[in-house]
């Protein structure tokens, strides 16, 4: 096997060479179905999250235009915009951990369930371990000229990390990041998320409202405005802790 991580099989992951004995003969047999299993309850997972997120417009659709709804009549009798305006906040930054941490880490683990399911059909992967419960930094790349340190205290201080690829290519190494900030997210992280789930709650009121056609358009800008402005924050944050994670001492 290769040692460059731009081939589709990657380099074993230099901390586990050695460390897991061979599997049995009984275990390379089954283990196709098991990472396949997986694979469809993490899609399952991954798909009740997309369902959650869709339900509920489609509940206020259910009970007509949002600017003839109960709640939204009462707000403008009552005077209680400033009530409003403190929940919004709140709202958003739910919705926004919701797309960012639990989305992601279950997409994230249905892929690399999927990329363990296709190196169990192969046979030149049947000598060897295809994945691990064991955090290394290798397991995400370099970070400019070092490697994330195994030494960063809210992954050791977790019981494992599982389904992580024995062997690293650049496309497992992604998922594999994207599974790791979803499960160690940094504060930062969690609060920059907050522009993804503001665009989310402001993109179905506007389309629930619903506005006229020029608004429309002046609605858009604004909310594909707020999503870019949202996967860029969190992008940064991410840089900011890998960076971070780097240049912990070890």
């Amino acid at each position: 096997m290769t040692d460059s991580d731009t081939d589709f099989d990657g380099p074993a992951l230099a901390s586990l060479r050695g460390s897991d004995a061979p599997p049995s003969a009984r275990a390379v047999a089954a283990r196709p179905f098991g990472y396949l299993g997986l694979a469809v309850v993490w899609l399952g997972i991954t798909a009740a999250i997309v369902f959650l997120l869709s339900s509920v417009p489609l509940a206020i659709d259910a009970q007509g235009p949002l600017s003839q709804s109960p709640a939204i009549t009462r707000l403008a009798d009552d005077n209680e915009w400033a009530v409003f305006i403190v929940v919004m906040p709140v709202v958003a930054l739910l919705f926004g951990a919701l797309i960012v941490l639990l989305l992601q880490a279950s997409l994230s683990l249905m892929v690399l369930s999927l990329v363990a399911f296709t190196r169990a059909l192969r046979p030149s992967f049947a000598g060897e371990r295809l994945t691990t419960t064991r955090w290394t930094g290798e397991a995400i790349g370099s970070v400019k000229s070092g490697v994330a340190p195994v030494s960063y205290a809210p992954v050791k201080n977790m019981a494992a990390m599982s389904l992580i690829p024995v062997r690293r290519t650049r496309f497992s190494a992604f998922f594999t990041a994207g599974m790791l900030f979803a499960f160690a997210p940094s504060l930062r992280v969690i609060i920059e998320s907050t522009w993804l789930g503001l665009a989310y709650v402001l993109t179905f009121g506007w389309i629930q409202w619903p506005v006229s056609a020029p608004l429309a358009v002046v609605w858009t800008i604004v909310s594909v405005g707020l999503t870019v402005t949202g996967v860029w924050r969190v992008a940064r944050a991410r840089r900011l802790d890998r960076a971070r994670w780097a240049t912990q001492p070890t």
